[in-house]
C-alpha cells in the first residue's frame, strides 16, 4: 500500500466493551421499584409477579411497575392490587391450584417492607361483626 492509500483507510477499531450510558433511576424511584418487585415476588411467585408487573392493567390505568416506580401513591395502588390478587380465602381455594397463597394479614407484609406498623391496620374492617 502506498502512503496515500494508508491515509485514506480508516484505522481498524479494536472491539472493546463499552459501558452503556443508560439513564439511572433516581434513588426514590429505585427504592419504590425494588419494594414493589420484592412484594410481588413474595406474594405472587416469580412468574406471576413478572407477568403482573410488566403487563398493562386496565384497573390501575397502566403498567404496574411504571406506576409503582413513579410515585408513592402509585406504589400504594399497585401494592393493594397485589394484595387483592394474592389473598384467597379458604372458601375460594380450588383443589389442585398451586398458586402461592398468603394467609398472613397485610400488616405482616407492610412491616416486612417498611419496618413500621401500618397505620391503616388500626381502622376497623367495614364488614367485621362486633
Amino acid at each position: 500500500m502506498s502512503e496515500s492509500e494508508e491515509a485514506a483507510t480508516p484505522p481498524q477499531r479494536m472491539m472493546g466493551w463499552r459501558k452503556r450510558s443508560l439513564p439511572q433511576l433516581p434513588p426514590e424511584e429505585a427504592r419504590r421499584q425494588g419494594e414493589i418487585t420484592q412484594l410481588a415476588f413474595l406474594l405472587l411467585g416469580r412468574e406471576a409477579a413478572i407477568a403482573f408487573l410488566n403487563t398493562a392493567h386496565a384497573g390501575l390505568g397502566g403498567r404496574p411497575l411504571d406506576l409503582a416506580t413513579a410515585s408513592d401513591q402509585g406504589r400504594n395502588r399497585v401494592e393493594a392490587e397485589i394484595g387483592r390478587l394474592a389473598y384467597v380465602s379458604p372458601r375460594d381455594e380450588v383443589p389442585g391450584d398451586r398458586r402461592q397463597r398468603s394467609r398472613e394479614p397485610a400488616e405482616t407484609h407492610f412491616r416486612h417492607l417498611h419496618g413500621a406498623r401500618d397505620p391503616r391496620a388500626d381502622q376497623p374492617d367495614e364488614g367485621a361483626s362486633e
